[in-house]
């Protein structure tokens, strides 16, 4: 990790960042007005929160995440985020829980979904840990689909089309996954003691795109691939389900708030859910079923 006094100058999320730490992965910029500073401090000076539990604690304009040996991110009013330890693993959590929290603050509502754009549309790839949402993504963009956002997907709905914001276009990929994707090359690691890497891609988008449809992974002891288009109830579950973060939303004081944007963007986007074989990787069949969806959608 490099920390100095140099300023490092991103846009990420719609948001202009200037950083005192470099990510090197990132698409730095030459100059523009500053939205949000990132910097390290000796100290942090903490406020009197009305939650706290032994993640993070918060208010309505403030979050303290708790990292392990005393190491602690401050993000204030979504534009400013400081960190107290120099660790150069630091960058995984100021991109991660910090952003979330900053663009949360900013009422930005927020995917745990990889995003890509096919005909000038965005798609959505969500599901939970281990069904394969990284390894399908990562396939349909070496097939030449470029990626908007990896894993944080962040939107603009507040005109009612639910917009995708450029993200972090870099996947995140386990080492079972860049075996099957026949990725030989040296990557770096996400953190030292996992065994999951950064896959940096040509195949990027960086303007917003309308979003059309929200596919969840799921996987299961079956035969069978199993598509089904999800409506009502079921839906605005799903969406909540899937929210990034969505621990932080009750105690940040946006209840209310979320449960309108779910309710919106369950009114104009289509979800459909994906249940695949649990121990087969037919991952080309898997594509070619999201794409059949996106072709079916334009008529």
């Amino acid at each position: 990790m490099s920390v100095n006094n140099t300023t490092f100058l991103y846009n990420i999320f719609g948001i202009q960042i200037s950083s005192d730490i470099e990510f090197p992965l990132l698409t730095q910029l030459n100059n523009g007005p500053v939205q949000l500073t990132i910097c390290y401090v000796s100290t942090i000076k903490e406020a009197q929160y009305s939650f706290s539990n032994a993640f993070f604690s918060c208010n309505a304009d403030e979050m303290l995440v708790k990292l392990p040996h005393d190491s602690k991110i401050l993000i204030r009013n979504a534009n400013l985020i400081q960190y107290n330890t120099k660790s150069p693993e630091v960058s995984v959590f100021l991109l991660g829980s910090a952003m979330a929290a900053a663009l949360l603050q900013n009422k930005v509502f927020l995917l745990h979904a990889t995003s890509l754009v096919y005909r000038n549309k965005a798609f959505s790839i969500s599901g939970i840990s281990g069904a394969g949402k990284s390894t399908l993504a990562a396939y349909l963009n070496k097939k030449g689909i470029p990626i908007l956002a990896d894993d944080v997907t962040a939107l603009n709905n507040k005109k009612g089309i639910p917009l995708v914001l450029p993200g972090i276009p870099i996947f995140k990929l386990w080492r079972d996954a860049l075996k099957l994707l026949s990725i030989n090359e040296e990557l770096p690691r996400v953190r030292a003691e996992l065994e999951k890497f950064y896959y940096s891609t040509n195949e990027k988008y960086d303007q917003t795109a309308t979003l059309s449809t929200i596919f969840i992974l799921n996987s299961k002891n079956a035969n069978e691939f199993v598509l089904r288009e999800i409506s009502g109830t079921e839906k605005f579950n799903l969406l909540r389900k899937h929210s990034y973060r969505y621990q932080y939303i009750e105690p940040m004081g946006l209840s209310q708030w979320h449960f309108n944007e779910c309710i919106r963007l369950s009114a104009t986007t289509r979800v459909i859910k994906i249940t695949r074989p649990r121990h087969n990787e037919d991952i080309e069949k898997l594509a070619n079923m999201v794409l059949q969806q996106l072709v079916n959608s334009e008529h």
